[in-house]
């Protein structure tokens, strides 16, 4: 059993059910460098992530300066980009820190393998599968 002692942060992941997710933190200290591209993830894979709604993100949030799932300020090396978005606001480029890209990811899968009769038997058979379990690798620690 893992025993966490950073603070958790309440966060609706569904509408109307909220979850404790651990705040940001900083991976620069560490010395870990695991800068992304929006290459490294599928749009159909970032599209399962789902995104906060616009209005309710800061301008730090919307220009990827803070973590649009936390307060977590941003460096090249602390963050998943997560790509150009569109909407009736305009254009604007979110990223998350690591530990909310993973549980994120998480998420996502979970909810993925519900709905997915390959992923039922084995995550390794689906694309979107494998490429959720990689970010939970990657991200998620």
């Amino acid at each position: 059993m893992t025993t966490h002692t950073r603070a958790a942060e309440p966060v609706e992941t569904e509408p109307g059910v909220l979850t404790d997710l651990p705040r940001c933190r900083s991976l620069a200290s560490s010395g870990t460098s695991l800068a992304s591209t929006t290459q490294e993830i599928p749009p159909e894979v970032l599209a399962l992530l789902v995104l906060p709604d616009f209005d309710t993100l800061t301008s730090d949030q919307v220009r990827g300066a803070v973590c649009v799932w936390g307060t977590e300020r941003l460096t090249t090396e602390t963050s998943v980009d997560l790509g150009e978005q569109t909407g009736e606001a305009g254009h604007w480029w979110p990223r998350a820190c690591h530990q909310h890209a993973g549980v994120r990811a998480y998420l996502a899968l979970y909810a993925h393998v519900a709905l997915c009769e390959p992923c039922v038997d084995d995550v390794g058979q689906c694309e979107t599968g494998r490429a959720l379990s990689r970010l939970i690798r990657r991200y998620r620690r």
